[in-house]
């Protein structure tokens, strides 16, 4: 049976999380002369929310919302003891014009904060011929804006695979997910098999169980898979539980869904959707709890649970 696969998955939302969940490994894997500077015994500071806030307000005129990835306040070793805002933007496919709105970006920062503004790009596109590394642009008088960024090219990484595998930076084992997401995009059978041999790792490691648990929700979720053959991975996983007496994972949050779905049990699909939204986006307020339990029809839950992936705030979804 030949499976549709949709290429629907928001990759810029699971990394965002995993960003947040594993920043100093991600540095330290990505950008290690970066991570380097930085005085981890000093705690990191999350400014996504801010961030979204004034690119929301610099762009309201031209009816655009397109938000930085990530931006992270940080403490730097060298000189003074000075704060070093950390902007990370993501990019999974070339895009005209992409070294113009990172530089874009760059300035509106510079301009709203005193800090330094550290911009790295993180190119996790399928091209080996994509580089952008900076944006000049000149102008009569002999002047010119310029921006160079450091870049990582996940690509650069593959031949490396065995390296990635066995390391013990727990973001090594992400990128290698990315990876073969990027490569098994229209083969559904290849992707199921890198799957469980990517869990059969990552189980093998020696983290601790939440970081297990959370990694295994972003490689889930980074190389999704059609109903069947998750289904399929899912009682793989849990057979590979009882041989190995361990707790590896509980099943995914998609498949618990649509099971729920499947049965007709509409009570349990609401409370599935309360409780991934509110891992997301804190307590659902009561207003918006009790519209949710009033929804009777199955087809709208399984809407609100895609549209989960696309909002940052209860207010943002369009329940009825």
């Amino acid at each position: 049976m030949a499976y549709r696969y949709s290429s629907r998955t928001r990759w810029d939302l699971v990394w965002k999380e995993a960003l947040t969940q594993f920043f100093q490994p991600a540095m330290e894997f990505l950008f290690p002369r970066v991570a380097a500077d930085i005085d981890w015994s000093h705690p990191v500071e999350i400014l996504d929310r801010e961030l979204r806030t004034l690119l929301r307000d610099t762009r309201a005129r031209r009816g655009k919302t397109r938000f930085v990835d990530h931006l992270v306040r940080t403490r730097r070793l060298s000189g003074e003891f000075e704060a070093m805002l950390v902007h990370l933007e993501i990019q999974v496919q070339p895009q005209v014009a992409f070294e113009r709105r990172v530089y874009r970006y760059h300035s509106w920062l510079t301009a709203a904060h005193e800090e330094i503004v550290a911009t790295l790009v993180v190119l996790g596109d399928d091209d080996p011929n994509w580089r952008p590394t900076e944006y000049q642009r000149d102008y009569p008088g002999g002047g010119s804006a310029y921006l160079r960024y450091p870049t990582s090219k996940l690509l650069d990484r593959e031949p490396f695979w065995e390296e990635l595998c066995k390391s013990d930076n727990v973001f090594a084992l992400f990128v290698a997910a990315h990876l073969k997401a990027l490569r098994t995009r229209r083969r559904v059978g290849d992707r199921l098999n890198w799957k469980k041999h990517l869990t059969l790792i990552l189980a093998n490691k020696s983290f601790d169980e939440r970081t297990k648990t959370l990694l295994f929700q972003f490689l889930d979720t980074i190389m999704s898979l059609p109903y069947e053959p998750q289904q399929e991975f899912i009682h793989w996983a849990d057979r590979l539980q009882e041989v190995r007496q361990m707790r590896l994972i509980t099943p995914t949050e998609r498949v618990a869904l649509k099971a729920a779905y499947d049965q007709g049990r509409i009570e349990a699909t609401q409370e599935i959707l309360l409780t991934l939204g509110e891992e997301r986006m804190g307590a659902c307020p009561p207003d918006c709890r009790s519209r949710i339990e009033a929804i009777s029809s199955r087809e709208l839950l399984l809407q609100l649970r895609r549209r989960l992936e696309s909002v940052e705030s209860w207010e943002e979804l369009p329940i009825p």
